[in-house]
């Protein structure tokens, strides 16, 4: 089964199994995501078939970190995740996605 990427502006991932995401009629209010600090934002999110596929994220300051889906830890909807890169004062996630 598929997972679910989430990436914040201020560095945090995670992974989670789609099937936790249930499927709703428009005009709902939805369901929680992922959990975020005060004053971070959803940079991103990628759909991930396998453990393997590589996962690229790019910071507004020219950052580039590949990594492996497999190497972010499976969690429920609602926590933050965990750091994926260590930003610089000024620097942020603008880009997500899986190759």
């Amino acid at each position: 089964m598929a997972d679910l990427i989430m990436v914040t502006k201020q560095g945090m991932v995670k992974r989670t199994d789609l099937r936790e995401y249930s499927t709703h009629h428009r005009a709902t209010e939805g369901v929680i995501g992922i959990r975020l600090r005060q004053g971070d934002k959803v940079a991103g999110s990628a759909r991930v078939e396998r453990a393997s596929q590589t996962i690229l994220v790019i910071t507004n300051k020219g950052t580039a970190l590949r990594f492996k889906a497999g190497e972010v830890p499976k969690m429920g909807r609602r926590t933050q995740g965990v750091i994926a890169l260590k930003l610089r004062r000024g620097e942020e996630i603008v880009s997500v996605d899986a190759l």
